[in-house]
């Protein structure tokens, strides 16, 4: 999982020195992960693009299990956004889906109420 594909196809990120064919790196005789040592370029350009697709938390995982737990991401967090009740926000979205229903629903409710007037009577 760590050496990704070449596959686009299949949405999973890997690094781009492993030579697939050989199965090493391409600027040392073997692969820093694969060795149990950390890797600088796997951890600025693989791991952020897993969190583009969404695979972040699978992949660091792995990445910690294969370095034994050496890579502790301080900044990781900080990038993601969070919404007023503190869920997640998903790219492009200002609100999560909850408050985005809870705040449609208390629109609705003041502009009813606005046209029904301060003498509408009720049946």
């Amino acid at each position: 999982m760590l050496k990704g594909t070449s596959n686009p196809a299949q949405r999973m990120p890997g690094c781009a020195n492993l030579d697939r064919s050989y199965g090493g790196c391409l600027f040392a005789e073997s692969c820093k992960v694969m060795d149990g040592f950390r890797c600088e370029y796997f951890e600025q350009a693989v791991l952020p693009t897993a969190r583009d697709i969404g695979r972040y938390a699978e992949m660091l995982q792995q990445y910690k299990q294969q370095t034994s737990g050496s890579y502790d991401p301080v900044i990781d967090d900080t990038q993601q956004r969070l919404c007023g009740c503190g869920q997640p926000l998903a790219k492009r979205r200002r609100i999560c889906d909850k408050c985005r229903d809870k705040r449609r629903k208390q629109t609705y409710r003041r502009n009813r109420k606005k046209k029904q007037g301060p003498c509408a009577t009720v049946n």
